[in-house]
């Protein structure tokens, strides 16, 4: 059974999603070079309301609900692409698309979850006038 758990992760790591490690403080990631803590921070405040930032950018279970908050709160439509092996490598592109505006916010990054983060603080920032 650990061996085909191992091989489940090296599938989904091949995939472009980072390495699960143990929880820390509750937490299930820690920080690594596809996350961006100060992009945390601005989605936890900003995005999902909340205070004390969580790994959004380096966990896809955290980026997940960022998506569901966007497509709830600012009716926004998701679009998540992936192009393998291009020039510079794996790339995520992560657009929400708002209809009633008529509007599309672009993201992208080396994971998925960096991608939904990058496009949702565009998204934001775009929707959001203050």
């Amino acid at each position: 059974m650990a061996a085909r758990s191992e091989a489940m992760q090296e599938r989904v790591h091949a995939a472009g999603f980072p390495r699960r490690h143990p929880r820390v403080a509750g937490i299930n990631m820690v920080h690594n070079e596809y996350s961006d803590r100060d992009l945390d921070v601005f989605i936890s405040e900003k995005v999902m309301e909340k205070k004390g930032a969580l790994f959004y950018t380096s966990n896809i279970t955290e980026a997940w609900q960022v998506v569901e908050r966007m497509m709830r709160k600012y009716f926004c439509e998701l679009k998540l692409d992936v192009f393998l092996g291009g020039v510079s490598g794996d790339l995520w592109v992560a657009s929400f698309y708002n209809p009633m505006k008529c509007k599309r916010f672009e993201g992208k990054g080396r994971t998925a979850s960096l991608a939904i983060c990058r496009a949702a603080r565009e998204a934001y920032s775009g929707l959001v006038r203050k």
